[in-house]
């Protein structure tokens, strides 16, 4: 929203203090250690905690610069460098989104490309919904006809959920986008304007086993969020999801009963 220039970027922030009950202890400290045989948390000035339920919700952090596992390569060459150059952006950091609605509005002619990459993301559509809104900024701004949008996923299809993945591509054929599927992006060089991608086969998708709430080996540890091993999208209306289950389970376990749902797979994504 912030990057289609529907909000600004102040309008979206809080202040951590505001967000926390006024009733909860709030130890002003990061976690260093994690010991669940222990029931115990060593945070960084050395203290302990100790806890009789734990429910992890860390998120995750944004790492362009994290290598390919056995490939000892960035994960995508030249970011996040190139984040800071003309014709670059990303709606990903709050450093760089507004700057995503500036570019849109500069654009004139030439190729738009938007990407959805082979990694989990905080939001799944949201790749999508900058390249639609990109596309009517340019459309309104009277240079459609000199630009060529092309959207290159990951995936093997446009949208990985099958309810919305004939709308998207009836939206996609009318504003005449170019999908190019299993593309995934690996380089982008800001001094040539030239995005670089790998080109996926059938089996790129993900596989694994997935979190369980309550922990399988630890049925006193519940987790939500973006930190998760569950085959979501890492967005709000997930976490969300996930607050029931928590809810449900942990009310059962301190009242001494099985937990009725033992799997979180609510808001999925089909890949």
């Amino acid at each position: 929203m912030v990057g289609g220039g529907f909000m600004t970027l102040k309008s979206n922030t809080r202040q951590e203090k505001d967000l926390i009950h006024p009733d909860t202890v709030w130890i002003h400290d990061r976690v260093k250690k994690f010991d669940p045989k222990r029931n115990a948390v060593k945070l960084s000035n050395g203290d302990e905690v100790t806890y009789d339920y734990m429910i992890l919700a860390t998120g995750v952090q944004l790492r362009w610069d994290m290598v390919r596992f056995h490939e000892k390569q960035a994960l995508v060459k030249g970011l996040p460098e190139a984040l800071d150059t003309p014709g670059v952006c990303s709606n990903y950091s709050p450093f760089h989104c507004e700057k995503t609605f500036k570019e849109l509005n500069s654009v004139t002619s030439g190729n738009c490309v938007f990407t959805f990459p082979k990694t989990p993301i905080k939001c799944a559509g949201a790749p999508q919904k900058v390249c639609y809104y990109g596309e009517q900024i340019v459309r309104d701004r009277g240079y459609r006809k000199h630009t060529h949008f092309i959207y290159a996923t990951s995936l093997s299809r446009l949208f990985g959920v099958e309810a919305y993945l004939s709308a998207l591509n009836k939206v996609a054929r009318e504003k005449d986008i170019e999908v190019r599927t299993r593309h995934n992006l690996i380089e982008v060089d800001a001094d040539r304007k030239v995005a670089k991608f790998e080109l996926l086969d059938e089996n790129c998708q993900p596989n694994g086993e997935f979190d369980e709430i309550p922990s399988k080996n630890f049925p006193n540890i519940f987790a939500a969020g973006d930190c998760m091993n569950t085959p979501n999208a890492k967005t709000a209306a997930a976490v969300s999801s996930h607050l029931k289950t928590v809810g449900k389970n942990l009310k059962a376990v301190l009242e001494g009963r099985e937990p009725p749902a033992t799997v979180c797979c609510q808001y999925s994504i089909k890949m």
